[in-house]
């Protein structure tokens, strides 16, 4: 290494660790935004006296709740009184249970646990790099959200799990839209959204037809039932979370599998080791570092193994393919 390399190297790590520096700083002035933010809304929470709705919430609904009856909960969620967020009473009728009637810390304290949990995920998201800091100071210190994450009705709720699902859309975009359990954690977030407010139902089709859209274009819907292969794979993926493997293909091979037919078109990296990217850092020791002779061989090997692979995946496939319609014609 030349004497230019080392100090743009040393130019390098310099700005690297410069920009972590930073991050750190911005990071912990997040954590102080949070914090100043949440001890403000719980003091609000549990000094102030209820509001009107907060009062007509808990006489109307939570003081009558009766869980055990069916009759009752089927009249309670089909009317469509005023202020009946329905997690919302549920979660109320929880507390008070527990800490008594009447009282304010009771009424309010679910609003407060998800505030909690809605600027843990924030910082969480900046931690990661997910979100900038200027989005997460939006986000903390947005007083119209931290009002209501004081008060005992649904809209803090649901303005909580609307970020949960954006966060969980995101990670599954990331994973390039294989990892089902995201699919579920998103579904299950937007229902219990809509539970806290009913105007979250009408994010189901934005994000649904998106998530659509992105499973079409990277190729992850070649069945008719993969509705239920997605809900079956993301329950059955626990063993499968280093590899991430999609759950709907549209290559057949899920077929060729149920009708007991092996498949032989699978991984490269499996049947042809050399073949890959030709980058030195994805071939190690035998690798271009290696030297020029190296490396022309490994491109050779790469070429021969794709064309290798691609011909045999295409006749094994064009042959399976016949014999299940000959088996099932």
């Amino acid at each position: 290494m030349t004497a230019g390399d080392c100090s743009r190297e040393k130019k390098r790590i310099h700005r690297y660790n410069r920009r972590q520096s930073v991050r750190k700083v911005l990071f912990l002035a997040a954590v102080l935004m949070a914090a100043a933010a949440f001890c403000c809304t719980a003091i609000r929470a549990f000094t102030t006296n209820l509001t009107d709705d907060e009062a007509y919430t808990y006489i109307n609904y939570v003081r009558a709740y009766q869980p055990l009856n069916l009759s009752w909960l089927i009249h309670l969620y089909s009317t469509c009184k005023a202020n009946n967020h329905w997690l919302n009473t549920f979660l109320i009728w929880c507390t008070s249970q527990v800490l008594g009637p009447y009282s304010e810390a009771a009424i309010r304290l679910p609003n407060v646990v998800l505030f909690a949990g809605y600027l843990a995920a924030v910082l969480a998201a900046l931690r990661r790099g997910r979100i900038s800091f200027l989005c997460s100071a939006f986000l903390i210190s947005n007083y119209y959200l931290n009002e209501f994450f004081g008060l005992g009705r649904g809209y803090g709720m649901a303005a909580a799990f609307v970020l949960f699902t954006l966060l969980a859309y995101g990670s599954w975009r990331r994973t390039g839209c294989k990892d089902g359990r995201y699919v579920l954690l998103i579904l299950l977030c937007l229902t219990l959204g809509a539970a806290s407010n009913t105007v979250v139902l009408l994010l189901y089709p934005s994000v649904g037809l998106l998530m659509l859209y992105h499973m079409i274009r990277g190729k992850r819907l070649g069945s008719p039932f993969c509705a239920v292969h997605l809900s079956a794979g993301a329950l059955s993926s626990g063993g499968e979370r280093q590899g991430h493997r999609p759950l709907c293909r549209n290559t057949g091979l899920r077929s060729l599998h149920r009708h007991g037919i092996p498949s032989y078109a699978g991984d490269r990296q499996n049947r042809f080791p050399g073949a890959g990217d030709t980058d030195s850092g994805r071939h190690g020791s035998g690798g271009c570092d290696s030297g020029p002779g190296s490396c022309a061989a490994a491109k050779s090997e790469c070429g021969a193994g794709a064309s290798l692979e691609r011909s045999a995946g295409a006749s094994f496939e064009r042959g399976a393919g016949a014999s299940l319609s000959n088996g099932h014609g």
